[in-house]
């Protein structure tokens, strides 16, 4: 069994994809993925991220760890003290995959 250990995506859409497409056809069944987190912000393209890790998620033995930029992202929705904090640690770029976020997060709460 081998570890795939993959961190820091920070919203890097097209990083992500190389480094997948250098590891998909190795991995064996028994093979685990770990993602370390910080899958979003500072990068252009955090929404196609998450998207993609959903899509393979079912595809492989993955574990998701949650970084420090999604830990502060429902504090941020919910405590305007806590969105300067996440404004200083790279805010997500793309107003699209904030609106898009804050829209499924709220319509999977109810």
């Amino acid at each position: 069994m081998f570890y795939y250990i993959i961190g820091d995506i920070h919203g890097c859409f097209s990083k992500l994809q190389n480094i997948y497409a250098k590891i998909q056809n190795i991995i064996e069944d028994e093979d685990i993925i770990i993602f370390l987190g910080d899958y979003i912000d500072r990068g252009s393209d955090s929404y196609n991220v998450i998207e993609f890790l959903i899509s393979i998620s079912d595809k492989h033995n993955i574990v998701f760890l949650k970084g420090n930029h999604e830990s502060m992202l429902p504090d941020a929705l919910d405590n305007n003290l806590f969105l300067t904090e996440w404004i200083q640690n790279g805010v997500i770029q793309r107003v699209e995959f904030r609106d898009q976020f804050i829209k499924t997060t709220r319509s999977d709460l109810h």
